[in-house]
């Protein structure tokens, strides 16, 4: 929430003051109308912008009534997952291993001592897979056939309690 007392900023000087007087000229409006001189029913302050008294002396009700916005682009159609539920396997290893790649099967590994997991084909994969660092050493993160994550060959974990979480696109490895 902003401050109200905070200085106005150099730019905003000019603005403060027309608006500054404007609500002034409106509340003498407003209050004289309570008085029983003119009714002011509302003012228009601008396009799509109506201001009108309120319930109380020198109160008033401001309505901005914009038109709707642009509609955006409907985004792509994915495929749906299997149905029915996902499970999560956690696995601890301190050697090289190939990650599973059961349907519908989360992976995590944690993973201690300088080793590499290497992460199944993405093609057809529905895994998440989440790999953390539980050691001082380095773990490195290859992937087969070619297929990249986030264009890269290989993700390193080279601190204690560093993660990463991986899914398919179908054809490559996405960080998430």
């Amino acid at each position: 929430m902003s401050n109200p007392l905070a200085p106005v900023p150099q730019d905003k000087i000019g603005e403060c003051f027309l608006w500054r007087d404007w609500l002034v000229l409106l509340r003498e409006k407003v209050n004289s109308a309570s008085a029983g001189t003119s009714a002011v029913t509302s003012i228009v302050a601008g396009t799509n912008v109506t201001i009108s008294p309120g319930s109380g002396l020198g109160d008033v009700t401001i309505n901005s009534a914009g038109a709707a916005g642009a509609t955006g682009a409907a985004g792509a159609t994915g495929s749906t997952g299997p149905a029915g539920t996902y499970t999560r396997t956690i696995v601890v290893i301190s050697t090289p291993t190939t990650a599973g790649s059961t349907a519908g099967v989360d992976y995590v590994y944690l993973v201690s001592g300088t080793t590499t997991l290497t992460i199944p084909t993405a093609v057809g994969n529905t895994s998440l897979y989440t790999v953390k660092n539980v050691g001082v050493n380095v773990v490195t993160v290859a992937f087969t056939g070619g297929q990249t994550v986030d264009g890269g060959a290989t993700v390193s974990l080279t601190v204690a309690y560093q993660a990463t979480s991986i899914i398919s696109d179908n054809s490559n490895w996405n960080i998430v």
